[in-house]
């Protein structure tokens, strides 16, 4: 019996021992955004099936935002239906206390063919963060894209972006976005 109660002492000391040796485990990650983004193609890859859509089909004027957008996001064209898709590979895409979104999120305005629904083009914001875009505050880059889906033109600057802000500075309380809320 004294046996038996050594050898249970002796393995619940080799347990204490092992447990106390051990690593405690990492805590999990908590996500957070970058402090500075920039977006390339490889972040559009299939946003039509795997972002989150916000916003469309829309064709023509006949959107929320079709009575002013006049020849920009191709509004005029009927040929072609214009739908919103959003993304940020970071966080959840929520405004923050200031009431912007974060660094990393990614809005897409695709261009499909209505006869056959092929891609013909979009429009991208981007929010960089850090000090782009300083002068309106925004934050965001504007960004074309062609009709595989690559970008085309970034528009880096203020002045460069001058048709892209003063259209979305209609929306600058919803951080210049049309489609997010």
């Amino acid at each position: 019996m004294k046996t038996m109660v050594s050898r249970f002492a002796s393995a619940c000391a080799l347990v204490v021992v092992v447990y106390a040796c051990t690593p405690a485990p990492s805590p999990t990650p908590v996500a957070t955004a970058p402090t500075d983004f920039i977006a390339g193609d490889s972040n559009l890859v299939n946003v039509a099936s795997t972002w989150n859509r916000v916003a469309g089909p829309y064709v023509g004027a006949a959107a929320p935002d079709g009575s002013f957008l006049g020849q920009a996001h191709r509004a005029t064209d009927t040929t072609v239906v214009r739908t919103i898709y959003a993304r940020n590979n970071f966080v959840t895409i929520t405004k923050d206390a200031s009431g912007r979104y974060p660094v990393g999120t990614m809005v897409v305005k695709l261009f499909r063919r209505r006869s056959d629904s092929t891609v013909v083009g979009g429009s991208m914001m981007v929010k960089r963060g850090g000090d782009f875009a300083s002068a309106n505050r925004s934050g965001w880059e504007w960004i074309n894209l062609n009709a595989s889906g690559a970008i085309t033109t970034r528009f880096r600057n203020d002045s460069a972006a001058t048709g892209c802000i003063n259209c979305h500075t209609a929306r600058m309380a919803n951080d210049y976005s049309f489609s997010l809320k």
